[in-house]
């Protein structure tokens, strides 16, 4: 291992070409890292800016600042590397800034090239641009005219850019493509002579360079860098790893089989949690039958991958189940409209501790040993399962257990009814409610719509849908409280309700009695009971729900309790109890 102290461009322009390794990430930098890159570059400027005055004191300030401004220097850290052969040197750590300031230099190119003949000395800075961002010696059309070669997924937005084809990148989600137009943009505020000032100083940034000789555990390296703050995904980790253990056409199958997975889940910086990374932990419980947390996925992936052959079966185990899984999490993808219908449903209810045993049970579906109906009916247990468990004041839906170690307990060799019937017994030794106490906790459940307000909507939808309402415009509609939800009220429904008014609103307000569908919500507000209950039967294309409040004069806590009393009756047969004995 060698450690070197070099400026940017000793760095960037050498006779070789940077390459991101297959087994890393794809560009993920945002706009908080670009803004704090672009600040740490035009500070020079804004410290020259503030001493220019007037009086001669500040003059001399001034040419202070000015000298600061030329000597400014900045530390861009470590980059870590792998020289490969005399022309390609791969990248182990730094991709991300690398990237991000090639990025910016051809911004700096494209905004100021026809500009430069102006200045002095301004073509040797344009010639250097230029041998960062490409390499003199190589034509367009070689693999090697680059200097920076990165992840499969950003090659060919990186080349539109560093080739000059802004029609291509003005119009774009893709990160290097909002990159590009960010500094671009930035850009536009500063005075070309200053442009020029800033990107020399850039060129003297000094970073620390790790060359790694070929035979280094380079992959060690890359685990290290993550064990210290690196912020790479377990996911990641894992890919390093399967592909370290494959000696040959690492692009082939990267191609074949990691690409997919890499295009169809995609690392969103802004979220907490990684699509990939969720697939990959899943995919495992199903395979073990056991429950692992994030942070434990890549050491177990890696005690079962030892060498190529393991891995291989890993990648095409992955790709099969990962068709799955795209269709559990999109349902459209699904081509059975009753089991699209069902997969919507399943997520809409929030089902991610289940998708293990759905997992296994859509492989049970593909290789004929669930058929169609039998499918649905597993799917439709397992909404009954979480709906009755949500009922039951199970607010955190915590069933990983039950899902990955009970449900599936047994399953994989099984099929048909009794792979159906086994799946319905194991849940329903897993705290599953029967009907007594379904309809008790169903008329006591305080469903706030801020925590429960997706789950109290769906659960209204399919009481709309049981009793013949079409949801054409279901998107329009919205949660009513008949009893209003502001306490106090206003003093109509105090007089309403009575002297126990308080105890009224505080036991009612919340409970399903109570709430209903309306597309004139923002009508009603806190409306006496007479003038709601016209609004709502006058609604055009009223849901069948509010069919009800027509053979009613009052609303007060009788009324709830009989409304709540028929909805559960409605919800029963919805979800139906599906265990051996319902007591």
């Amino acid at each position: 291992m060698q450690a070197t102290k070099k400026n940017l461009y000793d760095f960037v322009s050498p006779p070789a070409q940077y390459q991101i390794p297959l087994f890393q990430r794809k560009y993920t930098w945002i706009k908080d890292n670009w803004s704090r890159l672009w600040e740490d570059i035009i500070k020079p400027i804004q410290l020259s800016d503030k001493s220019i005055q007037t009086s001669d004191k500040s003059i001399q300030t001034s040419d202070k600042s000015i000298q600061t401004f030329e000597e400014s220097a900045y530390f861009l850290g470590v980059f870590v590397t792998v020289k490969q052969t005399t022309s390609h040197i791969l990248i182990i750590d730094g991709q991300q800034r690398l990237t991000t300031i090639l990025i910016l230099l051809a911004a700096i190119r494209n905004k100021t090239s026809h500009q430069m003949s102006m200045f002095e000395d301004s073509n040797d800075t344009l010639v250097k641009i230029n041998n960062c961002l490409t390499n003199p010696h190589y034509k367009n059309d070689h693999s090697d005219y680059f200097r920076l070669l990165p992840s499969q997924s950003d090659r060919v937005v990186f080349k539109e850019i560093m080739n000059q084809n802004s029609s291509k990148y003005e119009r774009s989600d893709h990160l290097l493509r909002k990159a590009y137009k960010f500094f671009f943009d930035s850009l536009k505020k500063i005075e070309i002579s200053d442009v020029l000032k800033i990107t020399e100083i850039l060129f003297k940034w000094e970073l620390v360079h790790i060359m790694l000789d070929e035979t280094s555990n380079y992959y060690v390296v890359y685990e290290s860098l993550n064990s210290k703050g690196q912020l790479l995904t377990q996911a990641d980790l894992i890919k390093n790893h399967f592909f370290l253990q494959l000696p040959n056409h690492r692009e082939e199958l990267y191609e074949k089989y990691w690409k997919r997975l890499d295009d169809a889940l995609p690392q969103d910086p802004k979220k907490a949690k990684d699509g990939l990374t969720e697939y990959l932990k899943y995919f495992f419980m199903q395979k073990h039958e056991t429950v692992i947390g994030e942070k434990s996925l890549f050491i177990a992936y890696k005690k079962e991958t030892k060498d190529s052959v393991h891995v291989m079966e890993y990648l095409q185990e992955l790709i099969k189940f990962f068709v799955y899984y795209e269709k559990i999490l999109y349902p459209k993808k699904e081509n059975n409209e009753q089991i699209q219908e069902r997969l919507q449903y399943l997520n809409r209810i929030g089902s991610t501790n289940a998708y293990p045993l759905l997992l296994i049970c859509y492989d049970s579906y593909a290789l004929n040993r669930l058929n169609t109906d039998e499918f649905l009916e597993i799917l439709s247990v397992v909404e009954n399962f979480i709906i009755r468990r949500f009922i039951c004041n199970d607010s955190a839906l915590n069933h990983t257990h039950t899902f990955t170690k009970k449900a599936i307990k047994g399953i994989k060799q099984l099929a048909h009814k009794e792979l159906v019937n086994t799946i319905k017994i194991n849940l329903t030794k897993a705290d599953y409610p029967n009907d007594a106490e379904f309809k008790k906790r169903f008329a006591e459940r305080k469903f706030d719509t801020d925590d429960y307000g997706n789950k109290i909507r769906y659960i209204l939808e399919r009481l709309e849908n049981h009793l013949g309402g079409q949801m054409e415009n279901s998107s329009k509609l919205t949660i009513e409280h008949i009893l209003p939800q502001n306490n106090p009220p206003k003093h109509w429904w105090k007089e309403h309700l009575g002297e126990q008014w308080e105890v009224i609103m505080k036991q009612y307000v919340n409970t399903i009695g109570n709430l209903t569908l309306t597309s004139v919500n923002s009508s009603l507000a806190e409306k006496e009971f007479d003038a709601k209950q016209d609004l709502l039967l006058k609604e055009k294309n009223r849901p069948k729900l509010n069919d009800y409040f027509e053979r009613i004069s009052e609303w007060k806590s009788d009324n709830i309790v009989k409304r709540t009393e028929y909805l559960t009756e409605l919800a029963l047969q919805i979800w139906k109890y599906f265990g051996e004995t319902n007591s």
